[in-house]
């Protein structure tokens, strides 16, 4: 893989991990 479709790739991992944890939290506020 070229660095630049590392970068991208790390972007998107990045991204949806920042979702998933944006996801619990909202999840957990709602349980609370």
């Amino acid at each position: 893989a070229t660095p630049i479709q590392a970068f991208l790739l790390g972007l998107v991992l990045l991204g949806v991990l920042l979702m998933i944890i944006w996801l619990a939290i909202a999840w957990l506020g709602q349980n609370i």
